[in-house]
């Protein structure tokens, strides 16, 4: 299935250099193929433009974006292109993998720099691990880095990952999870860090009633 779509960042804006094909926007093609219910691949092309030092990898705010500061802010206008293929497996009713493996390119506008993005990371899935509705996780790999950036931020920043949601009632379930970031900033000489989560999930059912 081909799947096509397209975001502007400031498409109400009618003002030089914004708007619906002049401001920022992502423009993304997807090609997904499912040949069974065990398993699927899909491959992606992202087109974007950011100016004014915008996040590459925000998560539509100024101040919250994923990955590494080197791979968000390489430069103040770019344009990029990014790459991207993703698969799952589901072994059996109770094991899954999953993973995605990804590369930007981002080129300076007002000049002849560019960057070299990566990103990707294995999962895998518990299904019912302990009773009935549990699920535990694992995922291990790299949140977005520049490759190509200068010392001393250019080391390799690992995101490895376990939770364990508990499914407490048909409604009500808990997940507690550790997050280790390696060398954060990709720099080695940053102390490691170590993030504990903790997640209640109540699931609200709608009740149709019908009325004699």
């Amino acid at each position: 299935m081909l799947s096509l779509g397209y975001l502007a960042g400031s498409n109400a804006n009618p003002e030089l250099e914004s708007g619906f094909f002049q401001g920022q926007y992502s423009a993304i093609a997807q090609l997904t193929w499912n040949p069974n219910s065990q398993s699927g691949i899909g491959l992606t092309y992202v087109n974007a433009y950011q100016k004014n030092w915008g996040a590459i990898f925000d998560l539509g705010s100024s101040f919250a974006f994923v990955g590494t500061v080197p791979a968000n802010y390489p430069f103040s206008k770019i344009i990029s292109n990014s790459y991207g293929i993703e698969a799952f497996y589901q072994f059996s009713p109770q094991f899954a993998v999953n993973g995605y493996f990804g590369y930007t390119n981002a080129k300076y506008l007002t000049g002849n720099d560019s960057a070299d993005i990566w990103y990707y990371a294995l999962g895998m899935a518990f299904c019912d691990l302990g009773k009935k509705g549990n699920l535990g996780g694992i995922i291990v790999g790299a949140e977005p880095y520049r490759s190509d950036n200068s010392p001393p931020a250019n080391d390799l920043s690992l995101h490895i990952e376990g939770f364990y949601k508990y499914q407490l009632t048909d409604n009500i379930s808990i997940t507690p999870g550790i997050i280790w970031i390696t060398a954060p900033g990709q720099n080695a000489d940053n102390s490691d860090a170590i993030i504990g989560t903790v997640r209640t999930t109540f699931n609200f059912e709608r009740t149709n009633v019908k009325l004699q």
